[in-house]
């Protein structure tokens, strides 16, 4: 079992193998954060807290005699020669603002934006200027394609790895050097065909896409189709077929 805050070599480097484990790979700030640094004050401060409610609650003033703490406040009243009516209640309190994820507007964005490219240098710049997935933010390279443009031959993976995201290039890790080796065997190499991915952002961890992410993509990767305009295109993987 993995201890709350790991002290010991032993217990950092379970809790470094369980990160491992889990896909995480890589930090995803610059400089290390010790998270463990204010567990004292924070304890300290729920230990305080108690005293605090309780010290509050003998200063609050008490209530006018006759006068029921718990009731509600009383609706405003008119000033002399005014109508009662006419006096406005107190405004209704409205619940905070949700936090949204992106919605059908940036799929609509991103099929505007790929619809409207006319040559594939002009479609990378304009997936470079959209912010409407947001694996973009924590991937550290946008991971276009590779190859030649104008090769018979396209193939599309999935999503980009970690050694993708880090080059800016798809398949150019273990499963790189594996689909060099079939190319190989059947006399043919990248520059012979032209390899791009449905996702051009690293999700983190290197999990699955979700299907939002995958659609908010789709336009792209279908445009860059048609730009390729290949004899033979060839999906790589079960998530890319599926795409």
């Amino acid at each position: 079992m993995i201890a709350a805050f790991p002290n010991t070599p032993a217990e950092i480097a379970e809790l470094l193998a369980f990160y491992a484990s889990a896909g995480v790979d890589e930090a995803l700030e610059d400089a290390p954060i010790n998270r463990f640094a204010d567990v004292q004050p924070k304890q300290a401060e729920r230990a305080q807290a108690p005293a605090a409610r309780e010290s509050r609650s003998q200063e609050r003033p008490a209530p006018e005699p006759g006068r029921d703490a718990t009731r509600a406040p009383e609706r405003p009243t008119a000033a002399p020669g005014l109508d009662a009516s006419k006096v406005p209640d107190a405004p209704a309190r409205t619940a905070p603002a949700v936090a949204a994820v992106p919605d059908e507007a940036q799929a609509l964005l991103a099929r505007q934006m790929a619809a409207s490219a006319s040559t594939l240098d002009e479609l990378r710049q304009h997936m470079a200027a959209f912010d409407g997935c947001n694996l973009k933010f924590t991937a550290k390279n946008l991971v276009f394609a590779d190859g030649n443009p104008n090769a018979e031959l396209m193939l599309v993976g999935e999503a980009p790895g970690r050694d993708e995201d880090l080059e800016g290039l798809p398949f150019v890790g273990r499963s790189g050097r594996l689909l060099d080796r079939m190319l190989a065997a059947i006399g043919l190499d990248r520059t012979s065909a032209y390899i791009a991915n449905v996702i051009p952002w690293r999700p983190p961890g290197n999990r699955t896409p979700t299907p939002h992410e995958t659609e908010i993509c789709r336009p792209f990767i279908e445009r860059q189709i048609e730009l390729v305009n290949p004899k033979l295109l060839v999906s790589l993987g079960g998530p890319s077929a599926k795409t």
